[in-house]
């Protein structure tokens, strides 16, 4: 079952790309993977598939877009390593 604000958000789920194909090379510069994470996600950066659950990025204004994508890369390399 979708939920119904993921539907809401206009997310294509066929046209999702998986977190691991979304990962830049580290040896680039930060424009550069910028560029390069914008170019691989289609015209939807802010969602991707992870392990097979939807992840769609919303700021909610609680937090600031670096703390939130912080807290983010954090929790997800607790439970990756």
């Amino acid at each position: 079952m979708v939920n119904q604000s993921l539907i809401d958000s206009g997310v294509d789920l066929e046209r999702l790309k998986d977190i691991d194909e979304l990962t830049p090379d580290i040896d680039r510069t930060i424009s550069e993977k910028v560029e390069a994470f914008l170019d691989k996600s289609g015209d939807q950066p802010y969602a991707h598939m992870n392990e097979g659950y939807v992840v769609v990025v919303q700021m909610t204004g609680e937090m600031d877009a670096t703390d939130a994508l912080s807290d983010y890369l954090r929790k997800r390399t607790e439970l990756m390593y």
